[in-house]
């Protein structure tokens, strides 16, 4: 086939079109409420992925170069340095670089607590207490008397 054909851009169209079926297939299951025990971590994944980049998305609009206005993605890039808490980057100063960097210090602080509490669930769903038997080392009885003691004489 030519490129630029109108049978290669078919071709592009269907695979792209089958794609797109597959991807809005598995987000309505990861996102249907009935599949709690199969789904749900990764669900919550999903979510966390989505809020991390709102997050550094949101402290990229705070963020104004020093010099102007610049760019969007070398703006993103130095807002995702902001979220993993590296702290202002360079080139950027005055009250809404300081503002943004609280925001996305902030940000980043509650992304990491999302995150260890998907692992602590995730972690917790593994282990279930009262349903496994105690496979350790035997146990000693505690000594005791069967008697009472002797009264002295």
């Amino acid at each position: 086939m030519e490129k630029g054909s109108w049978q290669a851009w078919l071709l592009a169209l269907l695979v792209l079109w089958r794609f797109l079926e597959v991807i809005v297939w598995y987000l309505k299951l990861l996102l249907d409420r009935t599949h709690r025990y199969l789904f749900s971590p990764e669900r919550n994944l999903l979510f966390l992925i989505l809020d991390s980049f709102i997050a550094v998305t949101v402290t990229a609009t705070l963020l104004v170069p020093a010099d102007g206005p610049s760019s969007l993605v070398p703006t993103w890039v130095d807002s995702l340095s902001v979220i993993t808490l590296n702290g202002r980057p360079d080139g950027y100063s005055g009250g809404w670089a300081d503002g943004a960097t609280v925001v996305g210090m902030l940000l980043g602080l509650a992304l990491i607590g999302a995150g260890l509490a998907l692992l602590v669930g995730l972690v917790g769903e593994k282990f279930k207490p009262g349903e496994m038997q105690y496979t350790g080392p035997r146990r000693i009885s505690r000594p005791g008397r069967s008697e009472p003691l002797p009264e002295p004489e």
